[in-house]
């Protein structure tokens, strides 16, 4: 993830670049979604069969993983899905 955002800072000017050597991103985004989705049921199989685990911190758990699966999900449509806009 790391090497991506380092590699996408380091060719800001070059769009050719990025899409020869970044065409990943769309995967890396689908993987750390993926990890949210098990982090949220990992929290949700906590709370529900009272983990030892410290509840708050399961609820706080839940939540945040539901924000970033949101804010993610929000990310990947707009850069992803959505048709690109033309500019004339």
């Amino acid at each position: 993830m790391y090497l991506y955002y380092f590699l996408s800072a380091l060719w800001t000017d070059d769009t050719k670049r990025k899409q020869r050597y970044l065409f990943w991103g769309k995967y890396l985004t689908q993987m750390q979604m993926l990890q949210f989705t098990i982090n949220m049921v990992q929290a949700m199989y906590s709370i529900i069969f009272k983990s030892p685990y410290p509840q708050f911190l399961c609820k706080i758990l839940l939540g945040y993983m539901i924000s970033l699966l949101i804010l993610f999900y929000n990310f990947y449509t707009k850069k992803y899905k959505l048709p690109k806009q033309h500019h004339h």
